[in-house]
């Protein structure tokens, strides 16, 4: 709890994918209540996104990643209308 709330502290922005309204989610600036078994489905469809419209650093992902453009390939396909 001490790294999200310094998290939010330095205005980042909290998602929480999760059925149930926990502590986290009463923290987040949005909450998503998915259905159970579907908050892995949102996540990648997310990764789609943000890896199809270049939302990510490239100089980090260049420089501390190992294995982006299998992960790019295998996210391709969950698009949010999939979702």
């Amino acid at each position: 709890m001490q790294t999200l709330a310094e998290a939010i502290n330095r205005d980042a922005t909290l998602i929480t994918v999760d059925p149930r309204f926990s502590v986290h989610a009463g923290k987040s600036m949005h909450w998503l209540p998915v259905k159970r078994g579907a908050d892995v489905a949102v996540l990648l469809s997310g990764m789609h996104v943000v890896i199809e419209e270049d939302l990510y650093d490239l100089d980090y992902v260049e420089r501390d990643t190992i294995g982006f453009e299998q992960l790019k390939d295998r996210v391709r396909s969950y698009t949010p209308e999939w979702v």
